[in-house]
């Protein structure tokens, strides 16, 4: 249902590898600062980043990424019931000059063959053959973009035109919807941002 960008071909096209390779085109916290470390082949990046720390307990899994101007965080909690889950995203200051929190974006990515439907109230239902989840959104993100036709990119991501593209086989690009959340923290609001996914009845 929420998948990988993929690799699309190494040399074919330049501007779709970078896309497919860049950190936008995945399903994680996304800060508004320049992408780091720098890549400069096709297989081959400027240096390498810290090594992510984990936390794997009975009721939780988080994971945190420290980078150079900020440190990216994500906790996943299965619900009790087990037909939901819900991601908690945060991305917080590097600089301890800086008293905010960076503003990022998540973008979760939806397969080719995926429909997305916009059930209002910051919930989309999403069908793929004969399999349906729905997706909550909390009241904190600033922004939410469901873009669900490729000719709404320009609108929702007017800087990455590609934005929806996915390789679902090695040569093979394609279009796919998505669902785009701005995350802007501002004074004492709270910092950590939320989506929940239900697992719809068969």
């Amino acid at each position: 249902m929420v998948v990988d960008p993929g690799t699309g071909a190494y040399h074919a096209d330049k501007l779709v590898r970078s896309w497919l390779a860049s950190r936008s085109a995945h399903n994680a916290p996304c800060c508004e600062t320049d992408e780091w470390p720098r890549r400069i082949g096709p297989f081959l990046w400027e240096c390498h980043h810290a090594q992510a720390g984990l936390a794997v307990e009975r009721d939780f899994l988080e994971a945190g990424l420290c980078l150079p101007a900020e440190i990216l965080e994500r906790r996943i909690e299965p619900l009790p019931d087990g037909r939901a889950m819900t991601i908690q995203d945060k991305c917080i200051s590097n600089d301890a000059k800086t008293a905010n929190a960076p503003c990022f974006s998540v973008r979760w990515q939806f397969a080719p063959d995926s429909r997305v439907e916009d059930l209002g109230q910051r919930r989309f239902r999403v069908i793929r053959h004969s399999v349906t989840m729905e997706v909550e959104v909390s009241a904190d993100w600033a922004e939410v973009w469901c873009v669900t036709e490729q000719s709404q990119v320009a609108q929702a991501d007017p800087d990455a035109p590609l934005a929806g593209t996915v390789s679902p086989a090695f040569r093979k690009t394609v279009w796919a919807p998505y669902l785009k959340l701005v995350a802007r923290p501002q004074g004492d609001k709270p910092c950590v941002f939320s989506t929940t996914f239900l697992a719809s009845p068969s």
